[in-house]
This record gives structure tokens, sequence and C-alpha cells, in this order.
């Protein structure tokens, strides 16, 4: 959440402007769509995107949890190349 030590020093001050809430999954609007970088996830190429959608991005470091994983409609990655999984 906003008010966490590590994303409050990464916004920089940002966290101010941003209104947010926490809502449950089962609220958010189908399907779910989360992006990770996993190899059983459809290339973000060969996805055609429904009108409406609830997109999720997972952490930097550590992706979506499995919970939310399990919950998902679709799971899709931005292929990479090279040794490392990172977008950076």
């Amino acid at each position: 959440t906003p008010d966490h030590k590590q994303v409050k020093d990464a916004a920089m001050g940002a966290d101010q402007w941003i209104n947010w809430k926490q809502i449950s999954i089962d609220k958010l609007p189908r399907p779910v769509i989360v992006m990770e970088t996993s190899p059983d996830a459809i290339p973000l190429h060969s996805f055609l995107f429904p009108e409406t959608f609830t997109l999720v991005l997972g952490n930097e470091e550590y992706g979506c949890s499995d919970t939310l994983l399990s919950q998902a409609d679709f799971m899709i990655t931005i292929p990479l190349r090279g040794k490392k999984n990172s977008l950076n």
C-alpha cells in the first residue's frame, strides 16, 4: 500500500497525488489479466484484449502472488530476449 516505507521512498512524494483504495479481486471487472514473466503466459502480441478488463502488474522483484495468479482469468507476458528475465 502507499503507506509502506519502501513505496513512499520509491514514489519520492508522488504518492501524495494518487487516490487509491484496496478492494477484493472479486469486485474488479472481469476478465482479470495478469502480466507475468512465465513460460505458461500468452505472449502479449498474440493476446486479443476484450473491451473491458482488469490488468494486474506484479511487483518488480516478486511478480504476482500465487493467490492472485490462481484467481486470474488470463496470464500474458512481454516476450524478452537475453539472459535476464527483466524489462529493465
